[in-house]
């Protein structure tokens, strides 16, 4: 007993600890005008949730719902719930327990319909904790307004498992930032650990276990492979009733199990009762993809109407592909998936984990089928960056009324360039990006940033205080 705690001692110290916190805190469930911060602690003392539009907070929520580990001893996941958001607003945070404060972070609430936003999906990252920290530490600079996590987040339900290997650094630097959503994994399993460590949105469900959340004009329906989908089941038949109420003209299904891939062995090969959901419930409400995990590689395949999309390489270990009539593409890589959304146009870019693109898919809707106001800023802007001052990171938003080639190039006081942000074609709409000075290893100062596209340039000032 004494040497289990002893290795436990040495796990809890390779990740942020303060006071008698034991993660930092990470976004889960956001949803409408909520959201929850979750912080593990050794204590069921009351944890409370300073939060505003900038340091001064002015608003304050405490612990609604207390989860318990199988820690030896006992530790507790405090999830305090956010209320009363506004839509698209950048809110700061911190979080603090008798004798623990956390450091200030920030997270954007929910876009409205009609507005056009950016997300990610990556998932399987067990194993190869080296080559998940790559995939998160290239996730954030991307700037996503919410991921979902695509399941086999550690090899098993252990407590040490998720510690070692789904709290890293690098991964929490972007979960307390970037609000998550969880697709359950074979591996962790649908068991206690899980169960506290996560939070799901409320939802037609009235359950953790399988759920369905809007985002701006996408309805998602998440499944848990883990519990029952047979014909006739409960989750089989909240799919069926939840697909067919949603009025959002963009529906995506996420699974960990694939029902169509190629590749793989044994448990691995194509999912029987996903397939047949696809075929009784995804294909009737004319679901636009269905995004998996599981087989660790990227394949996109088609099977009527619905892109079928496995995208499992965030660091476990690499399967070989196979063939079907349905796989258009096949790369046994590690990789991740960034979506860039409109009302009448959605992007999918996978990324390597060298961040090279390896493919892109586009879907569009008919204009009259989306609300047209609102979606494309009328006008090119670039907006002071939040929070300022700052220390050691800060988000720089900028707004396009057309497509085109953009640059966000950061100067020092002599002019030099000291930090290439954006360098890239960019669709119409809101856009943001992250300037962490830690990276660059440059110290407190005034520093300049400008927006470059087309004959628009414009240049803002921002101040890193250490």
């Amino acid at each position: 007993m004494n040497r289990l705690r002893f290795v436990l001692v040495l796990l809890l110290a390779s990740y942020p600890v303060f006071g008698s916190f034991l993660t930092s805190p990470y976004l889960q469930g956001l949803t409408g005008n909520t959201v929850y911060v979750l912080i593990e602690s050794s204590t069921q003392d009351t944890v409370f949730v300073d939060f505003g539009l900038t340091n001064s907070y002015g608003l304050t929520a405490k612990t609604s719902i207390i989860s318990t580990t199988l820690n030896t001893p006992v530790s507790y996941v405090h999830k305090i719930q956010l209320t009363g958001l506004l839509p698209d607003t950048l809110y700061q945070i911190s979080v603090r327990q008798t004798g623990s404060t956390t450091a200030t972070s920030y997270f954007r609430s929910i876009a409205s319909p009609g507005k056009s936003f950016r997300w990610c999906w990556e998932g399987d990252s067990r194993t190869n904790t080296s080559v998940f920290n790559t995939i998160m530490g290239l996730i954030l600079p991307k700037a996503p307004r919410f991921f979902i996590n695509g399941g086999d987040v550690a090899t098993d339900g252990a407590y040490a498992s998720w510690h070692t290997q789904s709290f890293t650094t690098t991964a929490m630097n972007v979960t307390s930032k970037v609000p998550g959503y969880n697709v359950v994994g074979n591996h962790e399993g649908w068991a206690q650990n899980t169960k506290s460590f996560t939070q799901s949105p409320a939802s037609a469900s009235g359950l953790q276990d399988y759920y369905s959340f809007d985002y701006g004009d996408i309805h998602f329906l998440v499944l848990n492979t883990e519990l029952s989908y047979t014909v006739g089941s409960a989750q089989y038949n909240f799919a069926a009733s939840d697909l067919k109420a949603t009025t959002k003209k963009w529906k995506i299904v996420c699974a960990h199990k694939p029902g169509y891939t190629a590749g793989g062995s044994g448990a691995h090969t194509p999912d029987a009762g996903i397939a047949t959901m696809t075929t009784n419930i995804f294909e009737p409400n004319k679901v636009d993809m269905v995004l998996c995990g599981h087989n660790h590689f990227y394949q996109h395949c088609k099977v009527n109407a619905i892109d079928h999309i496995v995208i499992g390489g965030a660091g476990a270990p690499l399967y070989t592909m196979g063939t079907a009539t349905y796989a258009i593409k096949s790369l046994s890589t590690y990789c991740y998936g960034i979506f860039d959304f409109t009302p009448a146009l959605m992007k999918l870019t996978v990324y390597n984990s060298s961040d090279a693109v390896i493919d892109t898919i586009s879907w569009t809707k008919s204009v009259s089928l989306v609300e047209p106001a609102t979606v494309i800023p009328a006008k090119f802007a670039l907006l002071q960056n939040f929070p300022n001052p700052f220390n050691p990171s800060t988000m720089i938003s900028y707004e396009l009324p057309e497509t085109g080639f953009v640059t966000v190039k950061v100067f020092d006081l002599l002019g030099h360039e000291v930090a290439s942000l954006v360098n890239e074609e960019k669709h119409a709409g809101t856009h943001q990006v992250e300037f962490n000075s830690n990276t660059l290893k440059i110290g407190s100062g005034v520093y300049f940033y400008r927006l470059n596209s087309g004959s628009y340039s414009k240049t803002c000032k921002m101040t890193i205080l250490k």
